[in-house]
């Protein structure tokens, strides 16, 4: 190519012409040629071939100066690679397959396509963890792809036939050429043959479709948030060659524009740790506008499943020690899908330049080590659970966390979030509760939401009532072993009790704390020294004038045993009877203290036991009940019969099943959910 340097014209052609000859001569004879440029587009205006011969030889000079040092990170960053041998015709028909894909209706997404509760594939998005978060502005379709053991035999055959037949050719020739360069870095690496090879000899493969619509407003969305990746390569291509893919440099984000049938091959977190830190993963991005929408598709590969990951004997020594532990792969993806929000621990201790990882020394100098991003704090998805020698490592959270109580509304539960939740997970937390996963229902009434856990054991939970009327705002309840005890009929009430009960003269130490967690929403809802103003001395009194009533059948129960107190038996014997005709798990107490005040022995239990009978089922629907009504009062009658002894777990794919058999999927869905 230097030939070309004075030549002009026609002159110029045919000597490019005769490169081109000679590069595909050698790829007949299965010879990858790897062609060096300076790293600016071609062609380029702005410069002479002279000034890019200069920068070719400077960069050159500068990688193989890396290369010896053991920095081969340094070396290499984000690259597209052309040439790849994969089939363009194949590209093109993953490209309108994807196309038709996104265009299904979401009838027929829901029903053969989403995201089941407790997986990760399929539809679905990844949540939002507060109200600050920037929202991730995309569509995203997961599966498994290799080995085919792996297919998820309910999602694969169900996507349309011409993308099915094309992803499983696609996923093989993704495969060999994510090995391709597996083996080229060993090479590279000076280790011998196989050592990293043959951790991914029957790798997990996994594949995530991205459709990132346009966006009114794409400065308020991310398409997706800055993260790293968890597999070992990841292999992007960009569908419809929109741009939106950026990568940090210099404390800035670098668009990286799509090349024609080029693949953007990135390095993820197992690599890094396999190879001890001399391959870093990289921190990107992708960003959404508001004129055109963006697809692609994202390729990742893994370890095969009965490895180990941890760094290769061959790359630990004296000198240079293991930076991480070591798991199974199995530890691994468990551990990489169990991370959440609240891990993330950026450090301003460690910057990331252009090819070189500042990290500091103990004198504060900063050494080299490898990456990619610049001038900003790095973030990636490897926990400090990973490090050996308690290296000060960063985290993010990972796409699907067990405590993001909104995403689990929405997918699990299937129910909308309530608005200021966020600001009330805050304040529990302030307060000295432990936050738990939404999942955690193993034990308790299947219908709740678990938020939190105080000092004294008792849970606040959001209560999702399964065939709630439509606008219904999702109660705040305390979990007791037989049901649950109202704390508020919605968020924002509770939330309101909270500073009522932190401006009292009795107030925690972090009074303040909690009025500044609750935003503006809290001065709308309460302003200090309200309660001292009201002249009211109970704070119960206070709250009852402030519409906080007790909700479902304990005002009964509160009635009954106030009427007994006072002597007038035959009055409270009635509306304990009357508190019966509630859902007993909403008594606020054990079933059998309301039911000695209704002078009712274990009449009510039976007639119940009776009812969920096949033979009661039955009967009901020979005098005409629907058979959907039916179901639903045997569900209603079996949590009313497990609150008697407060066992849950023994009712719970029952009661699922009934809901089902009533048509509500959904419900049946959230009721057997169980961390």
């Amino acid at each position: 190519m230097e030939l070309c340097l004075n030549s002009d014209g026609e002159k110029k052609l045919r000597y490019i012409d005769y490169f081109m000859h000679r590069i595909n001569l050698l790829r007949h004879h299965k010879i990858t040629p790897v062609v060096v440029f300076d790293g600016g587009n071609v062609p380029c205006k702005s410069t002479t071939e002279q000034d890019r011969h200069r920068r070719r030889i400077s960069n050159r000079e500068i990688a193989m100066a890396k290369l010896k040092e053991g920095n081969v990170s340094a070396a290499t960053e984000f690259f597209q690679l052309v040439n790849h041998g994969v089939s363009n015709c194949l590209v093109e028909k993953i490209k309108e397959g994807v196309e038709e894909l996104y265009k299904l209706p979401i009838e027929e997404k829901r029903k053969k396509l989403w995201r089941n509760p407790g997986e990760k594939e399929g539809f679905g998005d990844s949540g939002v963890l507060s109200d600050e978060q920037i929202l991730d502005w995309n569509d995203e379709f997961f599966l498994f792809t290799l080995p085919v053991a792996l297919r998820n035999p309910h999602l694969f055959p169900n996507l349309p036939l011409p993308l099915s037949e094309s992803l499983k050719i696609y996923s093989v020739e993704l495969a060999k050429l994510a090995m391709m360069l597996i083996s080229q870095m060993e090479k590279i690496l000076g280790i011998k043959s196989k050592e990293i090879s043959k951790l991914f000899e029957d790798g997990i493969q996994g594949m995530c479709l991205h459709y990132y619509p346009p966006c009114p407003q794409p400065d308020q969305v991310s398409g997706l948030a800055p993260h790293s990746d968890a597999a070992a390569i990841t292999i992007l291509y960009q569908l419809n060659q929109v741009d939106g893919f950026q990568v940090n440099k210099d404390g800035m984000w670098i668009p990286v524009n799509p090349l024609p049938n080029a693949f953007l091959v990135n390095l993820g977190d197992q690599l890094e740790i396999i190879t001890n830190g001399i391959y870093l993963s990289n921190i990107h991005r992708a960003v959404v506008n508001s004129a055109k929408e963006r697809m692609s598709i994202v390729t990742f590969l893994n370890a095969n499943e009965d490895c180990d990951i941890g760094p290769i004997q061959s790359l630990v020594t004296q000198q240079n020690p293991a930076l991480y532990k070591t798991m199974t792969s199995k530890e691994y993806i468990k551990l990489m899908f169990s991370l959440n929000g609240e891990d993330i621990n950026i450090s301003e201790d460690s910057w990331v330049a252009h090819g070189i990882l500042l990290c500091p020394k103990p004198n504060g100098e900063p050494q080299i080590g490898g990456g990619l991003v610049y001038g900003a704090p790095r973030a990636t998805a490897l926990p400090k659970l990973l490090f050996s020698h308690g290296r000060n490592r960063l985290r993010c959270s990972a796409s699907s966390s067990s405590t993001d109580h909104v995403s689990f509304i929405k997918d699990v539960a299937t129910s909308k979030p309530p608005q200021n939740l966020s600001q009330l997970m805050k304040m529990l937390k302030i307060r000295g509760d432990t936050i738990m996963s939404p999942g955690a229902k193993q034990g308790l009434i299947p219908i709740v939401i678990p938020l939190a856990r105080n000092n004294s054991g008792a849970i606040t939970a959001l209560l999702r009532w399964p065939t709630a009327p439509p606008g219904m705002e999702m109660p705040v309840v305390e979990v007791r072993k037989h049901g649950v005890w109202l704390l508020a009929k919605n968020v924002d009430q509770l939330i309101h009790r909270i500073l009522v009960e932190a401006d009292t003269e009795n107030s925690s130490e972090n009074s303040d704390e909690l009025f500044h967690a609750s935003g503006d929403l809290g001065e709308k809802l309460y302003t200090k020294g309200d309660f001292a103003k009201s002249q009211i001395s109970n704070l119960d009194v206070y709250l009852l004038k402030q519409e906080h009533f007790p909700g479902f059948a304990r005002p009964f129960v509160f009635n009954a045993e106030v009427l007994l107190k006072v002597g007038r038996t035959s009055e409270a014997k009635d509306a304990a009877r009357g508190a019966l005709k509630s859902p007993w798990w909403t008594l606020g107490c054990k079933y059998e203290e309301v039911a000695n005040i209704a002078q009712w022995d274990d009449e009510q239990i039976e007639y119940f036991k009776e009812k969920v009978s096949e033979e009661g089922k039955q009967e009901d629907l020979k005098k005409g009940k629907a058979p959907a009504q039916v179901v639903l009062d045997e569900a209603a009658f079996l949590l009313d019969l497990a609150s008697v002894d407060g066992t849950w777990d023994e009712c719970v794919e029952r009661i699922a099943e009934c809901y089902k058999e009533a048509g509500l999927n959904d419900v049946a869905t959230f009721i057997q959910y169980t961390d």
